[in-house]
């Protein structure tokens, strides 16, 4: 514990002496999060009755260039809590992807805890024919938007997919420009307790569109994969497919195909189809689906076999942007909405706010029995201030 605030002690030290370096931060930012659901989490097993959870964090963003290098700092700290004194909430750092201890837990109570983790905390080498990463960094690879399976370190789950920012993991990045529009990407995560990894990504440009191959092992998983993306009558069309080899499972197959098109200058759609191998056509089997290590460690990104998503956003007027989501479960029938809408305050300031609900079968006592009929309602609210 003293090694972790430790670590958040000398973090916000870097800050202090940025400010008065002689080189002014190229962009600094803030970003405050408030979250709430009005009824337990589905993916908990055991649990009877309801309660509120709550969540109240804020980011700290800094970046800073000087000469071809540029240092990235991102902090978040929060407070999270729920109404029900019966249990602790949980609450741990389970991701694979992380090695470094930039994380603490300050205070535990019944109701509440108050924790801090550094986010990002990374160097930017930019050189004549390559650029390096090295540190806590957000990655993100592919096309797809609502199951983007070619980002392999991390995509957001449905839940989350109004977040502005991925959670960074601690990797060392190679970028070689291979030519004027195709690049090759090397990404290498050292090992501790969680296993290393090592994936390649190669993106060039094919006929009216651009392809990206990908392989490499990533938390025990062989993976090799690939994908196009191109323009055709104004409309973006993208597919992926990703088979993936594990070390303790069988092995499995994802693809994704979509679509995404201006319809006028005002409103844009897009939609997606995606089939996970990993996930099953029969409820019964998604209490042991919750519970396994891929569905934990956020390294699957459904349940069931056969998904669907889509989303429509329209300019409402020049400061108001509104967006309206369905994710559906084909096989179960169950459906999240998610309806959100962005504000312009100012120049530098934005606020969104928006709410999830999921329809469908509900849990018979502890047992899911869909796989979004059990999401609470779940509200949000973000503000953004830049620099």
């Amino acid at each position: 514990m003293k090694k972790k605030i430790h670590i958040i002690l000398i973090t916000a030290t870097l800050i202090l002496l940025s400010s008065t370096h002689t080189s002014h931060a190229a962009w600094t930012g803030i970003e405050l999060d408030f979250e709430g659901t009005l009824s337990r989490d589905p993916y908990v097993t055991g649990e009877t009755g309801t309660t509120t959870a709550w969540g109240l964090t804020g980011r700290y963003m800094l970046q800073e260039t000087w000469k071809d290098s540029l240092f990235e700092l991102h902090i978040l700290a929060g407070l999270l809590g729920n109404t029900s004194s019966s249990d602790l909430i949980l609450f741990s750092y389970s991701s694979p992807f992380r090695v470094m201890d930039l994380e603490a837990v300050h205070s535990r109570g019944n109701r509440t805890i108050l924790f801090s983790e550094v986010d990002r905390l990374s160097v930017t080498f930019e050189g004549p024919s390559v650029r390096v990463i090295l540190g806590r960094q957000a990655i993100t690879w592919g096309e797809a938007f609502f199951f983007n399976i070619e980002d392999i370190f991390g995509a957001f789950p449905a839940t989350e997919t109004n977040r502005l920012h991925k959670q960074g993991i601690d990797a060392v990045t190679l970028n070689i420009p291979t030519g004027q529009f195709s690049e090759l990407t090397a990404v290498g995560i050292p090992a501790d307790d969680n296993p290393g990894s090592l994936a390649l990504r190669y993106s060039f440009p094919a006929g009216k569109g651009n392809v990206s191959l990908v392989g490499g092992e990533s938390a025990r998983d062989a993976l090799i994969g690939g994908g196009f993306a191109g323009d055709f009558s104004g409309a973006k069309i993208y597919f992926h497919s990703l088979w993936t080899d594990p070390d303790t499972e069988r092995s499995f197959t994802q693809f994704v195909l979509g679509a995404e098109r201006w319809v006028d200058s005002v409103t844009h759609i897009m939609a997606e189809v995606y089939r996970n191998g990993w996930g099953t056509t029969d409820s019964n089997d998604y209490p042991a689906l919750l519970l396994s290590e891929r569905f934990l460690g956020g390294r699957i990104l459904t349940l069931g076999r056969w998904n669907a998503a889509g989303q429509i956003s329209r300019l409402l007027s020049p400061l108001l942007t509104g967006h309206a989501a369905l994710f559906y479960n084909i096989n179960d029938g169950s459906t999240l909405v998610r309806v959100d809408g962005g504000y312009s305050l100012s120049d530098n300031a934005d606020l969104r706010s928006g709410f999830f609900l999921g329809l469908g079968d509900r849990k018979q006592g502890s047992v899911v029995k869909s796989e979004y009929g059990s999401v609470p309602l779940g509200l949000f609210w973000e503000m953004i201030v830049n620099f």
